[in-house]
């Protein structure tokens, strides 16, 4: 094959990939280019998709079903992927762009909207990388490393290649969840149960509470979480104990995010899993949602932390957090 028609096969499969495997592939390619990339754990990535210190570049991927962008979700999916930038990325290193990848190149009103963001003052360049960008960028990479990633003949990867770390062995098709070089921290206590990893969550946020700033819920935030509450909750009182514990869990929340982050993702699809698995059991026994809400707080605080403010504070949060994304109790 050529390189136009390499240039053409890529193209091609990238414009079918949504989603997931259209973030995969940008892992697996901009990894070769920048190799300190970090990519974001499976959950509460908190609007990340990747990002590179050393380049400066922060990175959010947007692959809708389909292959047309509709003009008001992409703006939406803008303004919501950059806020979550401004609040929880922007200041923890010293980012210079904000690179907003998807399968198409936007123009129209989206594309207006990077505009506008740009006038806005902040010192964070922000961009738009479409399909072509993104084939430039693997067509600028040795051409063994693009026909691995690409699966685009079956042939031995040359030996040079895997030892000098251009391409891992185990990977060689897009579709395959590739070990990506460079993630966040290990977490040390991996091989331990997923409850210690809890207890080790509800210790790393009350060890970092008095040190951390008490950021106040955005508009958008509490819009969404009393739109929530009152689908879950009938009770008007319900209701306002609902919102004055998310309200009190705010900082809490952001911090087990956070420490959530840091944990491998087994052990984050395990804590997940087991949260929901208790709603549900409970959902069964409860007659009402505040009563599931009571007894999920008491069943993740041990015995001996009954009288700890502090812990049970971190254990609401940690309930509140998975109310917040949808994991448990009603949705619309």
């Amino acid at each position: 094959m050529n390189k136009n028609e390499i240039r053409e096969i890529i193209r091609d499969r990238i414009y079918r990939l949504n989603g997931k495997p259209f973030q995969q592939l940008c892992w697996d390619v901009f990894i070769k280019i920048f190799p300190d990339l970090q990519t974001p754990r499976p959950v509460h990535d908190l609007g990340n998709d990747g990002y590179t210190i050393k380049a400066s570049k922060f990175f959010a991927c947007y692959a809708p079903e389909g292959h047309e962008y509709d003009n008001k979700e992409t703006i939406t999916k803008i303004d919501d992927d950059y806020k979550k930038f401004l609040a929880n990325w922007k200041d923890r290193y010293d980012f210079k762009k904000w690179v907003f990848l998807t399968k198409d190149n936007l123009t129209g009103a989206p594309h207006q909207k990077l505009v506008e963001l740009n006038g806005n003052g902040d010192g964070i360049t922000k961009e738009n990388w479409g399909i072509e960008q993104i084939v430039n960028t693997v067509m600028s990479l040795d051409e063994a490393v693009i026909k691995m990633l690409f699966n685009l003949e079956e042939a031995t990867t040359p030996q040079s290649i895997i030892n000098h770390g251009i391409i891992n062995s185990e990977n060689t098709s897009i579709g395959k969840q590739a070990n990506v070089i460079n993630e966040y921290h290990n977490y040390a206590g991996q091989e331990q149960e997923e409850n210690t990893a809890i207890e080790d969550v509800f210790n790393y946020v009350i060890s970092q509470l008095p040190k951390t700033p008490e950021p106040q819920p955005s508009d958008d935030t509490l819009i969404k979480v009393r739109e929530k509450i009152k689908l879950n909750f009938t009770e008007h009182n319900d209701q306002g104990e609902v919102e004055k514990y998310f309200n009190q869990a705010y900082t809490r929340t952001r911090l087990i995010e956070e420490r959530l982050q840091a944990l491998e993702p087994q052990i984050q699809s395990d804590i997940e899993t087991h949260i929901f698995q208790k709603y549900a059991e409970f959902k069964r026994s409860c007659k009402t949602n505040m009563e599931i809400l009571d007894k999920l707080f008491d069943f993740f605080t041990p015995a001996k932390k009954k009288l700890d403010s502090a812990y049970a504070g971190a254990v609401r949060a940690f309930v509140l957090l998975f109310f917040e994304d949808c994991t448990i109790f009603e949705k619309k």
